[in-house]
């Protein structure tokens, strides 16, 4: 449904023991059970109170104009923020149990080997950094016009198929699309939209993001700049500490102050000094299933920050521009945690 570009950092041998350490620690979690993805079981949309579904013809879809679900809680949350913070109204995540034999016809790409071909043919020969999943994961919005190009040199009629289920390469795992008939929501659609249950949101719509003050490192930014500036240095960590108070482990804590205070601080004080604030942006992984205790290892994924005028900008720029992020490992789930460095306190 969406993405972008991403470049991963080189691993030192500390960071490389570190992650070692990690997976001898928590080795005692495989023995619990897990619970694989399976398509057809439970399904979810995220969706604003406020915000009426795309007109035919008037969004860009990855398998055309139809009804989506997703596989993931996380990822229906994801969009009902996203729909919020663009359009108003209150958070809405709807949840449906449906059995494969009731969708019709599918189209299943996951287990269709004519789309993992395709996937991992180069678009150029003898590129193998452009098959078609690698452009998708670059920029989304090739989903569309790659699924069209799929089904031309497969000779798939779409016209013949109820349902689309195929993986979500942005935001993770799988998506479902009830296809509409002649510009409207098919009968399927409708019955599976008047079945759909509220469930309780994982964020909340009071929920505010943190905020900290920044206008004396905005002031240092354009007068002395942050890197090399022993004072606008010291105060940029005195910021951060207050803003990831909210982190309760300790070591996530000291990993994302260090991350902020080196690979971020050029870019901080570029986005401070042109008078935006900064909204930091802290992706975290926990386990899926608790351990005996109940409890779920965390560890950081990674970093971001992104750089607009106001709280609100920033958080719909972050969560509607593609881009390309690190994921979960297999038995783990990603969330997110932000705070504001505001320019004007």
């Amino acid at each position: 449904m969406e993405e972008g570009s991403y470049s991963l950092p080189l691993l030192q041998a500390r960071d490389l023991a570190t992650e070692f350490s990690r997976t001898v620690q928590y080795a005692h979690v495989e023995r619990l059970p897990r619970k694989e993805p399976h398509m057809g079981d439970t399904w979810y949309r995220g969706q604003s109170s406020a915000v009426a579904p795309a007109a035919p013809g008037g969004a860009i879809h990855d398998f055309g104009d139809g009804v989506y679900l997703t596989s993931s809680k996380d990822v229906a949350d994801l969009y009902a923020r996203t729909r919020v913070s663009s359009g108003g109204g209150q958070i809405q995540v709807l949840k449906i149990d449906i059995n494969r034999s009731e969708l019709g016809r599918v189209l299943d790409l996951g287990t269709d080997p004519r789309w993992n071909r395709f996937l991992r043919q180069p678009v150029i020969p003898g590129r193998a950094d452009r098959t078609p999943e690698a452009l998708i994961r670059m920029a989304n919005e090739n989903y569309g016009r790659l699924f069209e190009q799929f089904l031309q040199q497969n000779n798939i009629r779409i016209q013949d198929y109820d349902v689309v289920i195929g993986p979500e390469f942005v935001r993770g795992g799988s998506q479902l699309c009830i296809l509409h008939r002649n510009g409207q929501p098919s009968p399927l659609a409708t019955r599976i939209n008047a079945r759909l249950q509220p469930i309780e949101p994982v964020v909340t719509p009071n929920e505010e993001v943190p905020t900290v003050p920044g206008r004396a490192l905005a002031q240092q930014s354009r007068v002395q700049g942050i890197v090399g500036n022993q004072a606008a240095m010291m105060l940029l960590g005195q910021l951060l500490g207050a803003g990831i108070q909210f982190i309760g482990d300790i070591g996530i804590r000291r990993q994302v102050q260090q991350k902020l205070s080196t690979t971020h601080a050029a870019d901080i004080q570029a986005i401070l000094s042109r008078g935006d604030g900064v909204l930091v942006i802290i992706s975290m992984q926990e386990w899926e299933q608790p351990d005996d205790n109940g409890m779920r290892a965390r560890t950081l994924l990674e970093v971001y920050i992104q750089g607009d005028p106001t709280q609100a900008i920033a958080l719909t720029n972050w969560q509607t521009i593609p881009k390309l992020l690190a994921g979960p490992a297999k038995g783990w789930r990603k969330f997110e945690q932000y705070f504001w460095i505001d320019p004007s306190r």
